[in-house]
């Protein structure tokens, strides 16, 4: 089965790579008949829907991932767990008047680091022009810079190639905010 699955991976890549050299993602006849003869060949078909079904699973495989990375230090937070299919929340963060959460959302593509105030992003504050808490923080910890900034603080990473610089960026993001708390 691995023999078919790094074959099927090779077919994969040449067909993406034929797409790519004929200047669009669009399939046409023949490249499509290529694939075709590839995919009648022995258990390539089987190989390859068992990759796809893989791949259908990534975005789920990667929340369990960041859960269990954290979850025996959701540290300054209160706890993490999945939300709704596509989202992992470390909250809250209980400090004064605000419930800090940080939600990550995680598609195909991309990690969104969602950090924000809860009773702000919810309250009638945020359409007065009131100071955002989130943002507040975050320029006190000297990080603001680094966000996207709205009711909630932004930062993406791209999946595959900032993977590593995204589970850092959580962990030093937390360390800081627990450091930051414990002297306001």
């Amino acid at each position: 089965m691995l023999t078919n699955s790094v074959d099927a991976l090779f077919i994969i890549r040449q067909y993406k790579k034929l797409i790519q050299q004929l200047g669009g993602k669009a399939m046409n006849k023949p490249i499509m008949e290529k694939f075709y003869s590839k995919m009648i060949e022995d258990e390539n078909f089987s190989t390859a829907l068992s990759l796809k079904n893989m791949f259908d699973e990534l975005v789920n495989y990667r929340l369990i991932r960041i859960i269990d990375t954290f979850k025996n230090n959701p540290v300054p937070f209160e706890k993490i767990l999945p939300y709704g299919g596509d989202t992992v929340v470390l909250g809250p963060l209980k400090q004064d008047n605000a419930e800090f959460n940080i939600d990550i959302v995680v598609t195909m593509e991309e990690y969104s680091f969602q950090f924000f105030d809860r009773v702000f992003e919810n309250s009638e504050k945020r359409t007065l022009n009131n100071e955002n808490p989130a943002l507040t923080i975050l320029q006190k910890m000297n990080s603001s810079q680094e966000f996207i900034v709205g009711p909630r603080m932004i930062k993406t990473f791209k999946f595959p190639k900032q993977e590593l610089e995204f589970y850092s960026f959580i962990k030093d993001f937390k360390d800081n905010l627990t450091l930051f708390i414990k002297h306001e």
